[in-house]
Order: C-alpha cells, then sequence, then structure tokens
C-alpha cells in the first residue's frame, strides 16, 4: 500500500521491547551526507531485499539473513532510493537510471536511463502497477524541470512522461 508500515503484525508499543536480534547484514559501501541506507527493506517469501546508496541490491535468506545474490552498480545513490518486488521481478533506481532485476537471480533485465540537463535526479522507489513501473524526476534551479514516467515493467520503455514542472525553474 506504500504505507512503509504492515497491519496485523502484532508488534505494538506494548511488545516491542522483546524482540531480539536474529541475524545483522552489513553495508559496506562507504557512507554519504545520508548515510549508507536509506530505503526500506522489501520482503518477498523467504526473501529480504535492500538496496544500499551505492544503489547495491542484496537478496538476503530472511531466516539467517545470508545473501542469496548480490547486484552491484557501485552507482551514485543520494536517496531516498527503495525496491519494489512484482511478478518475479525487482524494481529499482540509481542517481540517474531506472532498473529491474531477476527476483530469483539478480540478473539485469533491462536498464532505462532517466535523467537529463533539467531532470538531474531520480527520486523515489518504483512503484509498479498494472504493468507499468512509475518513477519521478526532479529538477534543480535554474531550469530545472520534473517528470513522472512510466515505464513497461516487461521492457523498461518509457509508456508515457509527465513533465511536472510546466516552465523550468528561472533560479
Amino acid at each position: 500500500a506504500g504505507t512503509r508500515a504492515v497491519a496485523g503484525t502484532g508488534l505494538d508499543a506494548g511488545n516491542v521491547s522483546t524482540l531480539r536480534v536474529r541475524w545483522r547484514f552489513p553495508l559496506t559501501t562507504k557512507p554519504n551526507f545520508s548515510g549508507t541506507f536509506s530505503s526500506t527493506p522489501v520482503a518477498d517469501g523467504d526473501t529480504i531485499y535492500v538496496q544500499d546508496l551505492g544503489s547495491n541490491v542484496f537478496a538476503l535468506d530472511r531466516a539467517t539473513g545470508a545473501v542469496r545474490w548480490s547486484k552491484r552498480f557501485n552507482a551514485s545513490n543520494d536517496g531516498p532510493n527503495g525496491l519494489a518486488v512484482a511478478g518475479g521481478r525487482i524494481y529499482g533506481a540509481t542517481d540517474d537510471d531506472a532498473f529491474s532485476l531477476s527476483e530469483s537471480t539478480g540478473k539485469e533485465l533491462w536498464h532505462r536511463h532517466l535523467t537529463s540537463a533539467q531532470e538531474q535526479f531520480v527520486n523515489d522507489a518504483p512503484v509498479p502497477w498494472k504493468g507499468l513501473v512509475f518513477l519521478s524526476t526532479i529538477g534543480y534551479a535554474p531550469r530545472g524541470r520534473g517528470a513522472i514516467y512510466a515505464l513497461d515493467a516487461a521492457t523498461g520503455a518509457v509508456r508515457w512522461k509527465f513533465v511536472t514542472i510546466a516552465k523550468p525553474w528561472p533560479h
């Protein structure tokens, strides 16, 4: 639902203190002003997917934290970033590009460049819906513009684009 919360877990303020660490996963990307991690992990079945601020994606065993696979982009990502899982695919973004990975192997399925001189930054986690993947860019002054993109979930092709700033920022 995009709420970053899961209803019906049984966790609340009265029992959260009883939680214990089961495993840890070390993030090794060098920190930037946002840290090393600025997304919500995504759970799907027995796998947890995480993305660090180097845009690297890791599939972890939910029970043990063991790495099942990793896809290293080592690409700039100041955050917020994040992943989405749908239809056997992982969707994510770097600061400049959107991508799709195989949920089972981490193999890159497609990669689409989205930024330009006017749209300098991909600014959110992807949202898959009915065969599309939505992302947005932002633009900085001067002359920056942002856009919402609908990408084909299977191919990464731009199905449509909506510019969110009618005229480039003058200053």
